[in-house]
């Protein structure tokens, strides 16, 4: 079985915002966390927290927290959450970020 953290991630926060939720909880790993940095410097949520692991409670793994952004007529701040999917596997982590953010490279 295949998995990609990264379109469960903003899966997760897709579904938050439908649902009208104030956070969201997903998976961490660097790429992730890089994506949840500028999304906050560009103020597409209010702010997150990376949680740190903590196997007495069984928590395996690191998370963040999201604090999603609405509008002041409740609308969400971020829509049109999506991933783009390249063929160059070369160059797919650097494509994905200008993609996602609409940012040409240099």
């Amino acid at each position: 079985m295949i998995s990609d953290p990264l379109a469960d991630a903003l899966t997760k926060v897709r579904n938050a915002y439908r649902a009208g939720h104030k956070q969201v909880v997903v998976n961490h790993n660097n790429l992730i966390e890089n994506i949840i940095k500028i999304l906050a410097e560009e103020n597409f949520i209010n702010s997150y927290q990376v949680n740190e692991r903590n196997p007495e409670i069984k928590k395996s793994r690191k998370t963040v927290t999201l604090y999603l952004r609405y509008t002041n007529t409740g609308d969400p701040v971020l829509t049109g959450v999506q991933k783009y999917q390249l063929l160059e596997d070369v160059f797919m982590l650097t494509h994905k970020i200008c993609h996602l953010f609409s940012i040409i490279p240099a």
